[in-house]
Protein backbone atom coordinates (compact mmCIF):
# COMPACT_ATOMS: atom_id res chain seq x y z
CA UNK A 1 0.00 0.00 0.00
CA UNK A 2 2.72 2.39 -1.01
CA UNK A 3 1.59 6.04 -1.04
CA UNK A 4 -1.41 5.57 1.25
CA UNK A 5 -1.31 6.99 4.76
CA UNK A 6 -3.83 7.11 7.56
CA UNK A 7 -4.58 10.44 9.24
CA UNK A 8 -7.41 10.49 11.79
CA UNK A 9 -9.16 7.60 10.05
CA UNK A 10 -8.98 9.23 6.61
CA UNK A 11 -6.81 8.22 3.70
CA UNK A 12 -4.80 10.03 1.10
CA UNK A 13 -3.49 8.45 -2.06
CA UNK A 14 -0.15 10.21 -2.49
CA UNK A 15 -1.15 13.69 -1.27
CA UNK A 16 -0.64 13.66 2.48
CA UNK A 17 -1.11 17.42 2.94
CA UNK A 18 -4.67 17.05 1.63
CA UNK A 19 -5.47 14.52 4.37
CA UNK A 20 -4.06 16.66 7.18
CA UNK A 21 -6.12 19.69 6.11
CA UNK A 22 -9.32 17.69 5.65
CA UNK A 23 -12.24 18.58 7.91
CA UNK A 24 -13.93 15.38 9.12
CA UNK A 25 -17.64 15.00 8.38
CA UNK A 26 -20.20 12.97 10.27
CA UNK A 27 -21.79 11.79 7.02
CA UNK A 28 -20.55 9.70 4.13
CA UNK A 29 -21.85 11.37 1.00
CA UNK A 30 -22.05 9.84 -2.44
CA UNK A 31 -18.79 11.49 -3.58
CA UNK A 32 -16.88 10.14 -0.57
CA UNK A 33 -18.46 6.71 -0.99
CA UNK A 34 -17.46 6.54 -4.65
CA UNK A 35 -13.93 7.78 -3.88
CA UNK A 36 -13.59 5.10 -1.19
CA UNK A 37 -14.82 2.39 -3.57
CA UNK A 38 -12.38 3.47 -6.32
CA UNK A 39 -9.49 3.52 -3.83
CA UNK A 40 -10.50 0.07 -2.59
CA UNK A 41 -10.45 -1.25 -6.16
CA UNK A 42 -7.14 0.46 -6.94
CA UNK A 43 -5.32 -1.11 -3.98
CA UNK A 44 -6.93 -4.54 -3.91
CA UNK A 45 -4.74 -7.62 -3.96
CA UNK A 46 -4.56 -8.80 -7.60
CA UNK A 47 -4.14 -12.40 -6.38
CA UNK A 48 -7.36 -12.12 -4.37
CA UNK A 49 -9.64 -9.56 -6.09
CA UNK A 50 -12.97 -8.40 -4.74
CA UNK A 51 -15.76 -10.91 -5.29
CA UNK A 52 -18.46 -9.93 -7.81
CA UNK A 53 -21.14 -10.21 -5.12
CA UNK A 54 -19.25 -7.78 -2.85
CA UNK A 55 -18.80 -5.28 -5.68
CA UNK A 56 -22.48 -5.49 -6.64
CA UNK A 57 -23.51 -5.03 -2.99
CA UNK A 58 -21.36 -1.90 -2.70
CA UNK A 59 -22.77 -0.49 -5.94
CA UNK A 60 -26.30 -1.15 -4.65
CA UNK A 61 -25.43 0.72 -1.44
CA UNK A 62 -24.09 3.61 -3.52
CA UNK A 63 -27.29 3.72 -5.56
CA UNK A 64 -29.45 3.62 -2.43
CA UNK A 65 -27.40 6.43 -0.85
CA UNK A 66 -27.80 8.61 -3.95
CA UNK A 67 -31.56 7.99 -4.12
CA UNK A 68 -31.92 8.73 -0.41
CA UNK A 69 -30.07 12.04 -0.77
CA UNK A 70 -32.19 13.03 -3.77
CA UNK A 71 -35.39 12.18 -1.91
CA UNK A 72 -34.25 14.15 1.13
CA UNK A 73 -33.61 17.23 -1.03
CA UNK A 74 -37.02 16.91 -2.69
CA UNK A 75 -38.73 16.55 0.68
CA UNK A 76 -37.06 19.73 1.95
CA UNK A 77 -38.33 21.60 -1.12
CA UNK A 78 -41.89 20.33 -0.64
CA UNK A 79 -41.81 21.29 3.04
CA UNK A 80 -40.59 24.80 2.18
CA UNK A 81 -43.32 25.23 -0.43
CA UNK A 82 -45.85 24.08 2.17
CA UNK A 83 -44.91 27.08 4.33
CA UNK A 84 -46.10 29.63 1.75
CA UNK A 85 -48.73 31.87 3.30
CA UNK A 86 -48.14 30.44 6.79
CA UNK A 87 -47.10 32.38 9.90
CA UNK A 88 -43.70 31.07 11.02
CA UNK A 89 -40.98 31.63 13.58
CA UNK A 90 -37.36 31.21 12.50
CA UNK A 91 -33.79 32.16 13.30
CA UNK A 92 -31.54 34.07 10.90
CA UNK A 93 -27.94 33.08 10.17
CA UNK A 94 -26.91 35.72 12.69
CA UNK A 95 -29.05 34.04 15.37
CA UNK A 96 -31.76 36.71 15.41
CA UNK A 97 -35.37 35.56 15.80
CA UNK A 98 -37.78 36.50 13.04
CA UNK A 99 -41.54 35.95 12.73
CA UNK A 100 -44.00 36.59 9.96
CA UNK A 101 -45.76 35.22 6.93
CA UNK A 102 -43.76 33.27 4.36
CA UNK A 103 -44.22 35.21 1.13
CA UNK A 104 -41.73 33.38 -1.06
CA UNK A 105 -39.55 30.30 -1.45
CA UNK A 106 -36.17 30.28 -3.18
CA UNK A 107 -34.49 27.02 -4.16
CA UNK A 108 -30.72 27.23 -3.75
CA UNK A 109 -27.92 24.67 -3.96
CA UNK A 110 -27.53 24.60 -0.16
CA UNK A 111 -31.25 24.01 0.27
CA UNK A 112 -34.52 25.92 0.12
CA UNK A 113 -34.86 29.37 1.68
CA UNK A 114 -38.06 31.13 2.68
CA UNK A 115 -38.83 34.85 2.58
CA UNK A 116 -40.31 36.27 5.78
CA UNK A 117 -41.05 39.94 5.23
CA UNK A 118 -37.86 41.12 3.52
CA UNK A 119 -35.59 38.55 5.20
CA UNK A 120 -34.40 35.36 3.47
CA UNK A 121 -34.01 32.46 5.95
CA UNK A 122 -32.96 28.83 5.51
CA UNK A 123 -36.11 26.72 5.54
CA UNK A 124 -34.33 24.36 7.94
CA UNK A 125 -34.04 27.27 10.43
CA UNK A 126 -37.84 27.59 10.74
CA UNK A 127 -38.69 26.54 14.30
CA UNK A 128 -42.48 26.84 14.24
CA UNK A 129 -45.30 26.96 11.69
CA UNK A 130 -48.57 28.30 13.07
CA UNK A 131 -50.97 28.10 10.18
CA UNK A 132 -52.42 30.84 8.02
CA UNK A 133 -51.49 34.52 8.06
CA UNK A 134 -54.43 35.27 10.34
CA UNK A 135 -52.72 33.33 13.16
CA UNK A 136 -50.02 35.96 13.56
Amino acid sequence: MDGVSSVNGSYSAGNQTNATNRTPKNELGKDEFLQLLVTQLRYQDPMSPMENEDFIAQMAQFSALEQSQNMSGNLAQVQALGMLGKWVSATTNEGEPVEGVVTGVKMEKEGPKVTIGDILVNASDVTEVRGGAENG
